[in-house]
């Protein structure tokens, strides 16, 4: 029987070097398994929970190459799957058979920039025709979103051989003020509806979230942040009843409140599940992690990360994972840690 596993992109080790943990949702049992060699980072589940993809840094030493590896939880062995020599290299996302994985790349690969896919046995490298962004449910079609030189954002349909090429809807013609932007945040694949985040950079406008669907072409306001807040990076639980967002008081420059909360979508009560204030017990400045927040596979908890700042010489904070219960709302710190993320697979 495997227990349900958090993800943790560092752990006690506070050093030059990224490393990738394994825990238990009460962070007593927790597992290195990149042993602080190299830099590792920007881990990614496989759909199936059989392998973790993530890129390692090698120092200047050794070439400074970012290779693309994955580890297999059953066999707890690290395979280098991908070498390249490029930078800003990371996992985009998996084909839900977890047979593939798609990544973007800036130059290397044949002398090639762009989106390309790998098989899990490192074959069948190959470069996509349209960028990828996100993937609907049947493993070969895709949504896609292209940022235009004037700021608006198009999305289309495509599949991942390039044959097809539809466009969805231009977010632009949503925006209100000129100044103003739209996001996507997750997607829903049983209602066909993207989650949008719509914003202004001005602190004294608000911002919204809204649901797109793409079926009917029809946009639907989910919630407006309250007067003085803004709210950021909506998460549909695994059900896709509720989001978790995070807000942050904006008005009041003294506390500066940061905190989590919880929209249910049937009712539209949203409720507050973790706060806090600017400063922490021991006056430290503190504040919630820009990462999304992550539903465990049952809905009962939520992992995140909040930052301290502090003096230091690699830098001015350090990220802390927690969970939270959301029935009870307790709080449980995990570890040194940051953009969580649970194994999707849960046995029994």
């Amino acid at each position: 029987m495997r227990t349900d596993t958090l993800l943790l992109p560092n752990g006690e080790s506070y050093g030059p070097e990224w490393d990738i943990f394994l825990s238990n949702n009460t962070g007593t049992k927790r597992k290195n398994i990149t042993k602080w060699e190299y830099t590792d980072y920007e881990p990614l589940w496989s759909p199936n929970g059989d392998y973790i993809a993530f890129w390692r840094e090698k120092p200047a030493s050794v070439g400074m190459d970012r290779d693309l590896y994955l580890y297999n939880t059953y066999k707890d062995t690290l395979i280098g799957l991908l070498p390249s020599d490029t930078s800003n290299t990371v996992p985009t996302v998996w084909t839900h058979d977890s047979k593939d994985i798609i990544f973007y790349n800036t130059s290397h690969i044949n002398g090639k920039s762009g989106y390309f896919i790998v098989n899990v046995d490192g074959n069948n490298c190959r470069k996509l025709k349209y960028p990828v962004s996100y993937l609907y449910h049947d493993d070969y079609n895709t949504i896609f979103s292209v940022t235009q030189s004037s700021g608006g954002t198009s999305v289309y349909h495509s599949n991942l051989d390039g044959s097809v090429l539809d466009s969805i809807v231009d977010l632009t013609h949503f925006v209100k003020t000129q100044s103003g932007g739209v996001s996507i945040h997750d997607y829903d694949p049983n209602a066909n509806e993207l989650l949008l985040g719509f914003d202004d950079p001005s602190t004294t406008l608000p911002n919204m979230f809204a649901k797109y669907n793409i079926t009917e072409k029809r946009l639907d306001t989910v919630i407006v942040s309250d007067s003085g807040w803004k709210y950021y990076n909506p998460k549909f639980s695994n059900d896709f009843k509720k989001i978790a967002f995070k807000e942050v008081n904006v008005a009041d420059t003294v506390n500066y409140t940061n905190r989590i909360s919880v929209l249910n979508l049937e009712n539209h009560i949203k409720t507050v599940v973790v706060e806090f204030p600017h400063k922490n017990e021991s006056g430290k400045y503190q504040f919630i992690d820009s990462s999304p927040v992550a539903f465990s596979p049952d809905d009962k908890y939520l992992a995140f990360s909040k930052g301290i700042y502090q003096q230091g010489t690699m830098a001015q904070w350090i990220l802390y994972l927690y969970l939270v219960e959301l029935e009870t709302r307790q709080l449980t710190f995990i570890d040194i840690g940051k953009k969580p993320q649970w194994n999707p697979k849960k046995e029994h």
